[in-house]
C-alpha cells in the first residue's frame, strides 16, 4: 500500500524540548522527529520512505538509502525513533562497504563547513585502518547551529 499526505510543519517554528513530535527550522533546513511524520500500521518488516522535496534540497537520514530521496527503515521502531533533516545544508558522507557515516550540519554556513569538514574524514580513515573489517553500520550524526540572533530578536 502506498500512502501520500501533507504534513503541517508549523510546530517546528519554536523549540519543543523533549517532545517526540517536535522539530526545528534552521534557515533553509528542517530537523524533524519522525513521530510527527508517519502513519504506522502493525505490519512487521521494513518500511520504505520517499521524500518529495524541492529541487536542490538534500535529505539526510539514518536509514539505508535505496534511491535519491528514497530510504528503507528496518521496521516501525527504526522509523519512529530516528529523524530526518531536509533542506539546504552541508553533508559529509563516508561509505566503505557496509560501513556508512553521514554527518549533517543544518544551520552551518559554508565558511563553518570548511572549518568542520576536514575533521571528519581523517578520523574515519583511522577507524577503518584500526578496524580492517568494520561491522555493517549506518551512523547518522548531526551538528546544528541555531541562527544568530539579531537586535530585533532580543
Amino acid at each position: 500500500m502506498q500512502l501520500n499526505y501533507d504534513v503541517d510543519l508549523s510546530f517546528t517554528e519554536k523549540p519543543r524540548v523533549g517532545d517526540l513530535r517536535g522539530g526545528l527550522l534552521f534557515g533553509d533546513a528542517i530537523y524533524l522527529v519522525d513521530r510527527a511524520l508517519f502513519v504506522l500500521s502493525h505490519a512487521a518488516g521494513p518500511e520504505e520512505i520517499e521524500f518529495e522535496v524541492p529541487q536542490g534540497f538534500a535529505v539526510a537520514t539514518p536509514w539505508h538509502k535505496i534511491a535519491d530521496h528514497r530510504f528503507r527503515a528496518a521496521d516501525n521502531r527504526d522509523l519512529t525513533e530516528n529523524w530526518p533533516i531536509l533542506g539546504r545544508f552541508p553533508i559529509v558522507e563516508f561509505k566503505e562497504g557496509e560501513f556508512q557515516v553521514t554527518f549533517a550540519m543544518p544551520g552551518v554556513t559554508a565558511g563553518e563547513q570548511q572549518l568542520l569538514q576536514p575533521l571528519f574524514k581523517p578520523i574515519l580513515h583511522e577507524y577503518l585502518r584500526i578496524c580492517r573489517r568494520p561491522p555493517p553500520l549506518i551512523c547518522f550524526l548531526h551538528f546544528s547551529m541555531e541562527p544568530k540572533k539579531t537586535a530585533k530578536d532580543s
